[in-house]
């Protein structure tokens, strides 16, 4: 290392030395420079108008008459103050005239070879901008920006600043076919730095009272006769402002056709095509559309942000604290959400959050709302309602037929409608956490509702009270398993618990596996319980037919594969009700005196019904051994057998034949 310093070191200095002395004469070279335009170059050149005209007229291609002009070098850059500024259009006609106008020479003139401002300041001038039925743009009959004479919008943009202050500008749009805007006290400045612009713009609409509009822009472009090449992001804020009244001149985002309040916006495009639009709302009395093929919306108040972009692979939407009140039954609270879809890549798919969300007031607003058709026909279908919390839902594929998916979150009140086999619910609340693998579902509720339409006659089941751990897997691609550790339920018929699982491995109805245990229930709501498989007539039977009592200690076991059920004789599988009872009375047949205080079993098994009184009374009558049986529930016609043993004195035997059927038919026969 010691043998290497010396020499480094004695180039580093002699290097040093060589830039000290060439900064030294850069900066003589430029005092030079400066005394020469000075003292000599600016006195000549106010002496020469015509020169300034002639190179004027050669950087904006359009001839240029100047009434006055001084010149001088007052700082670092050479400044010229033109009066009487005429500039003409290809027929020699005046365009343009300004009374006064500042500019810097900027020292790159030296290098481009053509007249470089510093800076260009115009003051007050008066400014006619017209877009004909063609959409050509024109800026005092000169045209901008694809026109004819292009030269003027190029050189523009080559200028450092350009500043215009105290301007009046009209606004004249034949292609909206809109009335003349008359735009005061506009001030405007231009900066660009080679390939990148960006400008401001402030100014007062006389036509929109209370209106200031406010827009700036950062853009990226080289040429202006190359305006797909042109990328950046444009800001607008129009103040406090009347949305209707700015409608004739300006397509506001979201086809906002009314409201009153605040409303600004940033626009990124790219290749003419919009790449992201945001925009701050707090307005009110708002009529919008979201899409020009749904209905208007209609809102009371809309407060907060909505964000919408899109790129190569798909496109992305944000709600940031957004409320909005759409009459007392569509009411959103502030909410934070975003919407991912991924429409093209390795991977489609998509991603859903949201802090809160009112599913009521989602369907009250759904026709209005642009979503795909299929997720506004589930919508319909299923009328979602309650809400959710810190919600989450992650997917790949298509929306309407997800290959993987994963959900979090939390719910209160929620509810759907029953659709064709799947159960519909309402009053749930709780947590779900998994994917399409496994998952668990918590519930802790009160005053729900379960819709088992194709379990129950009765599809509708009102609980009081729902805790329950319901977990799910996929062990295979083409399996479901549902897990039930533990539910427990309570309402005005009974209360009790249950536990099982469910397999669905694709084939037919599925295998189940489950056990129940009431605590107590009503004998008149037995019938309630009964599933659809049992027949109507003996439904209808036990619902007019069981009165009273209780049944204190009921179990449910239901278990094999369900394409079997009820398992005819015990086989393939088991289902089994079983109950005691207290305190009933069973009105067996029409007409028949009914059987009271009955205590015994309630049994359902496998196909057959059978209740089974250990005691009970028949008009006074102690009976025993009362058995009442429907052999086979699923017979074309139910016959029910009664059979028992009574204890009582002749006179009661003869009073039950006298108010029976067979009774009646006596009395109304011939006597011998």
């Amino acid at each position: 290392m010691p043998a290497f310093s010396f020499p480094l070191r004695g180039r580093l200095r002699s290097t040093l030395v060589w830039v000290g002395r060439l900064l030294l004469a850069v900066y003589f070279l430029v005092a030079a420079l400066i005394l020469v335009g000075r003292h000599v170059l600016m006195p000549q050149l106010a002496a020469r108008p015509d020169l300034v005209e002639q190179q004027l007229s050669a950087a904006l291609g359009l001839p240029v008459h100047v009434a006055a002009f001084r010149a001088d070098w007052p700082g670092f850059f050479p400044r010229l103050a033109l009066s009487g500024l005429a500039i003409h259009d290809a027929a020699g006609r005046p365009a343009l005239t300004l009374d006064r106008v500042e500019a810097e020479i900027g020292w790159t003139s030296l290098f481009a070879f053509e007249l470089r401002l510093h800076r260009l300041e115009i003051v007050a001038p008066r400014l006619v901008v017209r877009r004909d039925a063609a959409g050509a743009l024109t800026v005092a009959g000169l045209p901008v920006a694809g026109g004819a004479e292009p030269g003027l919008a190029d050189w523009l943009l080559a200028q450092h600043r350009i500043v215009v202050r105290d301007a009046q500008v009209e606004w004249r749009d034949e292609l909206r076919t809109a009335p003349p805007l008359l735009l005061e006290q506009v001030n405007f400045e231009l900066r660009n730095f080679v390939h990148h612009h960006s400008f401001g713009l402030n100014a007062a609409a006389a036509e929109a009272p209370g209106g200031r509009l406010d827009v700036r822009a950062n853009l990226r472009g080289a040429s202006s006769t190359d305006w797909a090449g042109w990328q950046g992001r444009l800001y607008a804020d129009l103040g406090a402002l009347d949305i209707a009244a700015w409608r004739p001149w300006f397509e506001l985002p979201l086809d906002l056709a009314q409201g009153r309040g605040q409303l600004r916006f940033w626009l990124d495009f790219a290749q003419r095509r919009p790449t992201a639009l945001t925009a701050d709302l707090s307005l009110a009395d708002v009529s919008l559309r979201l899409d020009p093929a749904l209905p208007v919306l209609a809102l009371e108040r809309i407060d907060g942000r909505v964000a919408l972009s899109r790129d190569d692979t798909g496109y992305t939407g944000e709600l940031r604290q957004l409320a909005l009140v759409a009459g007392e039954s569509r009411v959103v609270e502030p909410t934070d959400a975003r919407l991912r879809v991924t429409t093209s890549g390795r991977k489609p798919g998509g991603e859903f959050r949201i802090n809160r969300l009112d599913l009521a007031a989602l369907g009250a607003l759904a026709d209005a709302v642009p979503l795909p058709p299929t997720l506004r026909e589930r919508l319909q279908a299923l009328a979602p309602r309650g809400r959710l919390a810190d919600f989450s839902l992650d997917w790949q594929g298509p929306a309407e037929a997800p290959e993987h998916w994963r959900v979090k979150g939390g719910f209160a009140a929620l509810g759907l409608a029953a659709q064709q086999a799947w159960p519909g619910f309402g009053g749930l609340s709780g947590r779900i956490e998994g994917d399409a693998r496994a998952g668990k579902l918590v519930l802790d509720s009160r005053d729900a509702v379960l819709e088992l339409p194709a379990v129950l006659p009765e599809p509708t089941l009102p609980l009081t009270s729902l805790q329950a751990e319901i977990g799910w897997r996929r062990p295979g691609e083409a399996t479901l398993e549902i897990l039930l550790p533990r539910v427990v339920f309570a309402n005005d018929d009974a209360a009790g618990e249950l536990t099982g699982s469910y397999r669905y491995d694709g084939a037919g109805p599925g295998e189940i596996d489950l056990s129940a245990r009431l605590m107590h229930a009503a004998g008149t709501s037995v019938w309630r319980y009964l599933p659809t498989v049992v027949g109507p007539e003996t439904r209808d039977w036990l619902r007019a037919s069981l009165r009273g009592g209780l049944a204190p200690n009921t179990t449910l076991r239901l278990k094999g594969p369900l394409a079997q059920f009820p398992f005819r004789g015990g086989h393939g599988g088991i289902f089994q009700i079983r109950g005691a009872i207290q305190g009933a009375q069973l009105d067996y047949a029409t007409g028949w005196p009914g059987i009271a205080d009955i205590d015994g079993e309630l049994l359902f098994e496998n196909e057959r019904m059978l209740i089974r009184a250990r005691r009970a009374t028949l008009m006074d009558v102690a009976l025993a051994d009362v058995r009442a049986e429907i052999a086979d529930l699923a017979a074309a016609q139910e016959i029910l057998n009664i059979s028992g043993r009574a204890r009582g004195a002749t006179q009661r035997f003869l009073d039950f034949i006298e108010a029976s059927p067979v009774g009646s038919t006596s009395s109304t026969s011939p006597r011998r």
